[in-house]
């Protein structure tokens, strides 16, 4: 004795081929919005989600299922893209680090920078040079 558990032949959703139709549209649209496929994928599962959270009733009424999944998809991706923005707007951290001119070191043996020199003993020996030339 074998149970199916999904819907037989005569149960199938009529909006079920629709769906599955839209899906590479819809994933293309949320890509083109989104930039990125993981994220674009997890817009169209959103919508796929909010579909069937749908009473049947509620899915009879729509017309045209594609188009209701493609301004779902497409208004989930806005959402995103509007709190991303937001997420920047919030950040705390430093925009532009400060410059560390002493931190910086070269493999350079006679470079300025490098840890045996110093600014200090750099302008000391300037300054006796050309104390020494006078």
């Amino acid at each position: 004795m074998t149970t199916s558990s999904g819907p037989g032949p005569s149960q199938a959703d009529p909006g079920l081929a629709a769906i599955i139709g839209e899906r590479r549209q819809l994933i293309n649209l949320a890509y083109r919005l989104l930039g990125s496929l993981a994220e674009a994928e997890d817009a169209v599962q959103e919508a796929h989600a909010r579909w069937y959270a749908l009473t049947p009733g509620q899915r009879e009424a729509i017309a045209s299922p594609g188009a209701w999944l493609t301004t779902v998809a497409s208004r989930i991706c806005l959402d995103q893209l509007g709190s991303a923005r937001a997420r920047r707007e919030r950040y705390v951290g430093q925009w532009i680090p400060k410059p560390s001119y002493w931190g910086i070191r070269s493999t350079c043996p006679g470079n300025m920078w490098s840890g045996s020199w110093s600014w200090w003993r750099f302008a000391s020996k300037m300054i006796g040079q050309r104390v020494a030339s006078w």
